[in-house]
């Protein structure tokens, strides 16, 4: 079609070409006007342009993922001190961890394991009442019959008798 570009590859004296085409009309018919060029210099242009193009890429993208690391890294410090405050701890240190120059960010958790901190010493503190009563339930009655035994042993008896008492002492002292 006249006045239309054309684009299309060729090859002339066994080069590769990219040709342009343009009908142009004039006074005694459409001409043709066909314009070439060797692909090798455009082929060389594609590269530079790629080779340009990638790497400002690379720098772009080795830059963001640089940036990326030391902002999270600075982001999670305020968590990775809190973590080495509290493994800092011995497993009876149940005392409240200090909000003093924490961020607001982590200040909710802080409360939360606060929180877990005090019900955790309440169930120990409950749980060591338990056993203290719970021992001085079994001794008290231990004592009495290990008493009455030994009471038992001094009253003059049978042998057999006797034996039977040094088993009650003896099973009640290992209880």
């Amino acid at each position: 079609p006249v006045g239309e570009h054309v684009f299309y590859n060729g090859v002339l004296n066994g080069e590769r070409i990219r040709i342009a085409a343009l009908q142009v009309p004039h006074s005694t018919g459409p001409i043709l006007v066909q314009v070439a060029e060797t692909t090798v210099k455009r082929d060389t242009m594609v590269r530079e342009m790629l080779v340009a193009m990638l790497s400002s890429e690379v720098l772009v993208a080795a830059t963001a993922i640089i940036l990326l690391w030391l902002g999270i890294g600075r982001g999670l410090e305020p968590l990775d001190n809190l973590r080495d405050e509290i493994a800092a701890r011995s497993p009876q240190d149940l005392r409240p961890v200090s909000v003093v120059d924490k961020p607001a960010e982590v200040q909710p958790v802080i409360g939360a394991i606060n929180e877990l901190m005090n019900r955790l010493k309440s169930a120990i503190d409950s749980q060591q009442r338990f056993i203290a009563n719970a021992a001085h339930q079994l001794r008290t009655p231990l004592a009495g019959l290990k008493t009455h035994a030994e009471l038992a042993r001094r009253q003059p008896s049978t042998d057999e008798l006797r034996a039977l008492l040094d088993i009650i002492a003896g099973e009640t002292e290992r209880t």
